[in-house]
């Protein structure tokens, strides 16, 4: 379509102007559509951001504590530098919280099964129950 100038739209036909109106009334339509659409996908571009920003926090603090300086850059930081501190604190936080070898157990403690636990007199029973009772607490 041209442009519509002044000069244009005093040259055209009365269908002419009729064609063109109802021409440009679809084409709002479908854009106004469209920016529903775009509207939607930012809405979820914005969560999704706010997600990540709230996983690396939290993630940092586990790693490197409540005064980290990554913190601060953490509220500047676009998506892919977020996905990228969000994948290395995972596995620094997985290397941190990664049980080390059974503390104030002994080594020779075997796995508890439910068969064990079939197996098990009463008083092995209550020992056990304190046990865990001593860990928990």
């Amino acid at each position: 379509m041209e442009k519509l100038t002044k000069e244009a739209l005093s040259a055209m036909t009365q269908e002419e102007l009729i064609e063109a109106v109802e021409t440009l009334q679809v084409k709002i339509e479908a854009l106004q559509k469209e920016n529903q659409e775009l509207k939607h996908y930012a809405d979820i571009g914005k969560k999704y951001e706010e997600h990540l920003k709230t996983e690396v926090t939290k993630l940092v603090k586990v790693v490197e504590g409540e005064s980290s300086p990554v913190l601060k850059l953490v509220g500047r930081a676009d998506i892919e530098t977020l996905q990228e501190l969000e994948k290395s604190y995972r596995e620094k936080a997985k290397e941190e919280l990664k049980p080390s070898s059974r503390q104030g157990t002994s080594q020779e403690e075997e796995e508890i099964t439910a068969e064990k636990l079939k197996n098990m007199s009463y008083e092995e029973l209550l020992k056990l129950r304190e046990k865990l009772a001593k860990e928990v607490n």
